[in-house]
């Protein structure tokens, strides 16, 4: 079996109507868990091991304020060297957020958090959120992500 044998590389058997296109909605996760901008950090610690995430999205009157992650918390630790549970989440959190949207590829969702060295979009429909894609999920999906066809 010769590597250069075309038969190999293009499976011309496809057609267009059978290439479906894998967008950030189909891999990333709804179930977000929300937090307020005056909590304290302990709270939105508790808030992220309860629900077993690795971050809070803060929201004051139904808008995202920001993101408060894990590398956060660890870098405000590292950073304050004193105890930081009684600080409000504002002055931890990541912000302004970075987004993407719902018909996005998770391709140049990774790229995104490639270029601005995150591990996590916020998926925003409008001014909705819909969403979080993280690179977990992109990884864990990445047959789909790679191979759209199966």
């Amino acid at each position: 079996m010769s590597l250069t044998n075309p038969s190999l590389i293009l499976n011309t058997s496809y057609t267009y109507e059978s290439i479906i296109m894998v967008t950030v909605k189909d891999i990333m996760s709804s179930h977000l868990i929300y937090g307020d901008e005056n909590s304290t950090v302990f709270d939105i610690i508790e808030l992220m091991a309860r629900n077993n995430v690795g971050c809070v999205v803060i929201m004051r009157s139904g808008v995202v304020k920001g993101i408060v992650t894990e590398r956060d918390v660890v870098r405000s630790i590292y950073k304050e060297r004193f105890n930081i549970l009684d600080q409000k989440a504002q002055n931890i959190m990541s912000s302004p957020v970075v987004t993407t949207e719902e018909d996005q590829t998770p391709m140049l969702a990774a790229y995104i958090m490639r270029d601005k060295n995150i591990k996590k979009l916020i998926v925003m429909d409008d001014l909705d959120v819909k969403g979080i894609i993280t690179q977990t999920d992109i990884v864990r999906n990445m047959d789909k992500v790679l191979h759209p066809c199966g």
